[in-house]
């Protein structure tokens, strides 16, 4: 037995550096370390080698406080081609890809008689040890020796379990020191033949800490659990700067970035999305955009990218966020130019800041993102997070950190798709064709959308909302009902489907409420009446199959709809802005600053949508893509007859839903529908 000790400067590369830069643990590295010793005492052509490896056998439960014997030995290969750097990677990951993490390999290899080709194997010649660090006793008057911290004794006439052991442990004292005593059979392994390896692995602790004075490490597969990456594609992703982490992308963030990509020059990308809010008071601007790059540290979800990899769309979390923020006064020209100004959702950053003064104590903060980065539930948070940051910065109360995104794409990798497939199969079973109220002749080009806009009332909303509840359906249920009936008319079909984004956060996902990122999805949904079925009947029928498939909306519409068989599914949208946390209401910041408003510009590429804003009053907004729709008048006459079927259908519930008027007499005169897109099913 003899003992070799590394320096200072070497332990501190072993023990800290790099088990920091590669996420990995001293045992890796030292696995990482033995490898390049067999492979510069076997020859350079070595490829791979296997040694033994003992762990404490602990992992699993809290053995800290019992006394027993839980050591168990494994195998493991290691390729151990490439420089320090790779091999480190590859040592990692073979021992983090034994399964059970050893635990169970020596029952397989001595107890079960399946495991009759393991015991046909001969255990590798080298073990591997690494006892980790002994922390010092306190209060207790007991101390540690200053050298090694515990010696084994055994008989001398003990035969050796394996040719050469490597235990691994820690001279603690004033600078930690790596220690590696070796045990080896002089018959096998002679004096000489022992030093050569001591050198080698002098050698090789030298290269990893030379690595490590420069290294800026990286990511492996099992760094990854969330997405299936091969080192080669991790690598691609790493070329151009640190990553921290990669998740699956939705598939909702996958079609919307598609949008972005594909779209004509000319045309606009209405994906990207604009909150500008009034701020009235004494502003600190150097504070601010500190509170937004803060923002940024602290938001993992808002510093990803979307990268292709192999197969696989992915979200990748730069380690740095990259800050885009800008101070132009002139407010009109910079706020338009922002919403101009395109994202490249395959590069960072995909949110973006503008800060104008537009009076003396009045600033306009504009953040502008692509809607591939947030979803219409997370936007409110992110401003309300930005600013109490910024008071945080001015000495207020810490801002509460936003729960791990991560988790939700946990329970995402757990769902049963073929469950959520058959459900969606029975839910749009006998949909004939898609339900289009554009015309046929109508542009394919993507413009902002023309608006108009109706309010239902103050009176009319208490009245919509009361009668939602004492029918024992959501408001939702009744606003989905009355645009299903508006658009059968529209269309001449009694079986119509349209498009519905919803949250995507299953309330079983533990803070799913404060997550920040695009969770949402698009769902497809049906409105099928008789000439003889109630309005009533109607809402309940739509309300029951809503809440059917709410477990099932994560699966994402492309698949949907390619389980229907039938293309797109429709043209139009119902909006529902029902998240929390999005009253515009004044709010005080701090002392002596308010948020005083707030104006969301965003938008879809369909033809037509329909957004339902709440409030004491409801207000019914409309966009239209002008390509398709080319009168102003026209699409205020559909908003007004939603408004006129709402009326009809809290009004007279029992009545047929087919028998509703949808317009009275004066509007079915200015109604502008081109009745050569109207077509009977």
């Amino acid at each position: 037995r003899t003992v070799t000790v590394a320096s200072p400067a070497v332990t501190e590369a072993l023990l800290t550096t790099l088990p920091a830069a590669y996420r990995a643990g001293v045992d890796e590295v030292l696995l990482a370390a033995l490898a390049l010793t067999l492979r510069r005492w076997g020859g350079a052509d070595r490829d791979a080698v296997t040694v033994t490896l003992e762990g404490h056998g602990r992992e699993h439960l809290d053995l800290s406080g019992t006394v027993g014997w839980f050591t168990h030995e494994y195998p493991v290969r290691v390729p151990a081609a490439g420089d320090a750097g790779t091999v480190l990677r590859a040592a990692k990951e073979a021992r983090r890809n034994v399964p059970g993490q050893g635990l169970g390999y020596g029952v397989l290899r001595h107890l079960d008689p399946a495991g009759a080709e393991l015991a046909a194997v001969p255990p590798p010649d080298v073990l591997l040890n690494y006892l980790g660090r002994f922390a010092p006793l306190t209060g207790t008057g007991w101390r540690l020796p200053d050298q090694d911290a515990f010696s084994v004794v055994e008989p001398d006439a003990k035969a050796l379990e394996q040719i050469l052991a490597l235990n691994c442990f820690v001279h603690e004292g004033d600078q930690p020191r790596l220690a590696v005593e070796w045990t080896a059979a002089t018959e096998v392994v002679t004096p000489d033949a022992l030093a050569a390896l001591q050198t080698a692995w002098d050698d090789s602790l030298h290269q990893l800490a030379e690595h490590a004075r420069h290294a800026t490490g990286g990511l492996t597969p099992s760094d990854l659990p969330l997405v299936a990456l091969d080192q080669a594609a991790i690598d691609a992703l790493e070329r151009s700067g640190p990553v921290q982490d990669v998740w699956p992308a939705t598939p909702l963030q996958v079609g919307l970035s598609f949008h972005t990509m594909v779209r004509d020059d000319q045309d606009a990308d209405v994906y990207v999305v604009q909150a500008v809010t009034t701020l009235e008071g004494e502003l600190d601007p150097d504070r601010l955009a500190e509170a937004a790059r803060e923002l940024l540290r602290r938001t993992p979800s808002l510093r990803v990218h979307l990268a292709t990899a192999g197969d696989e769309v992915v979200q990748v979390v730069p380690a740095e966020p990259t800050l885009d923020w800008r101070r132009d006064d002139d407010f009109e020209t910079a706020v338009r130019s922002e919403l101009a100004r395109p994202f490249d959702p395959a590069g960072p950053p995909l949110i973006r800041f503008l800060l104008s003064r537009v009076g003396p104590a009045t600033h306009k903060l504009v953040i502008t993102n692509h809607h591939a980065l947030l979803d219409g539930w997370s936007m409110p948070l992110v401003g309300r997070t930005l600013l109490g940051i910024y008071t945080e910065l001015g000495g207020g109360p810490a801002v509460p950190a936003a729960a791990d995104v991560a988790e939700y794409y946990r329970w995402l990798a757990g769902r049963d798709r073929e469950a959520s497939r058959a459900a969606w199969r029975a839910a749009l079973d006998g949909v004939d064709g898609a339900t289009r109220l554009a015309p046929a002749t109508a542009s394919a080009s993507v413009a902002r959308p023309g608006r108009v806009t109706v309010g239902l009332g103050a009176d009319f909303s208490d009245r919509l909302r009361a009668f939602a509840r004492t029918q024992g359906v959501t408001l939702t249920t009744v606003l989905q009902t009355a645009w299903g009936l508006l658009l059968g008319r529209l269309t001449g079909r009694d079986d119509v489907v349209f498009g519905c984004p919803v949250s995507g956060r299953p309330a079983e996902v533990d803070g799913v409420e404060s997550m920040i990122g695009q969770l949402g999805t698009t769902i497809p949904v049906r409105v099928r009446h008789t000439q003889d079925r109630t309005a009533r009947d109607l809402m309940t029928r739509v309300h029951e199959e809503s809440v059917a498939l709410a477990e099932h909306h994560w699966l994402g519409l492309p698949e949907i709809q390619r389980l229907a068989g039938a293309g797109e599914l429709f043209d139009t949208m119902l909006v529902m802005e029902n998240f929390p946390l999005s009253d515009r209401a004044r709010t005080p910041i701090g002392p002596g600053l308010d948020l005083a408003a707030v104006d969301i510009t965003d938008a879809t590429h369909y033809a037509l949508t329909v957004i339902v804003l709440p409030g004491e009053e409801i207000t019914l907004g409309l966009g239209y893509q002008p390509g398709a729709f080319t009168e102003q008048r026209a699409a205020g006459a559909r908003l007004r007859g939603l408004r006129h079927l709402l009326q009809e259908i809290v009004d007279n519930p029992e009545r047929p839903a087919a028998a509703l008027p949808a317009l009275d007499a004066g509007e079915r005169e200015r109604d502008a529908a081109p009745r050569g897109r109207r077509h009977a099913r």
